[in-house]
């Protein structure tokens, strides 16, 4: 598993030529921000869908309420309705990444 500390690091590497050489802070931040407008984005109840091209798609979806089961007492449980994030990868480009 990578840690966000990872990414900034390739993401640095991924930007640095000749002339432009973002410090570890600056970069940082780009990556915090990015982060934080793609979660403030759903913040909106009626946004469910974000698509980034090339990327891949963030879905809010609706889970139901249901009964399940407590392991341990086994006994039934309600648990209720909530939104959960969902991500669909492009095909195309995570495909492409995996098989190289």
């Amino acid at each position: 598993m990578q840690k966000k500390q990872d990414l900034v690091k390739a993401v640095r590497k991924s930007l640095v030529d000749g002339k432009y050489r973002p410090s570890e802070k600056k970069v940082l931040e780009f990556v915090d921000v990015t982060l934080e407008s793609i979660m403030n984005y759903f913040k909106d109840k009626r946004r469910l869908v974000l698509h980034l091209s090339e990327f891949g798609t963030f879905r809010v979806r609706t889970r139901h309420s249901r009964i399940g089961y407590d392991p341990e007492s086994n006994l039934k449980v309600r648990i209720p309705a909530y939104r959960a994030i969902s991500f669909i990868p492009v095909k195309k480009a995570f495909r492409e990444i995996i098989e190289s």
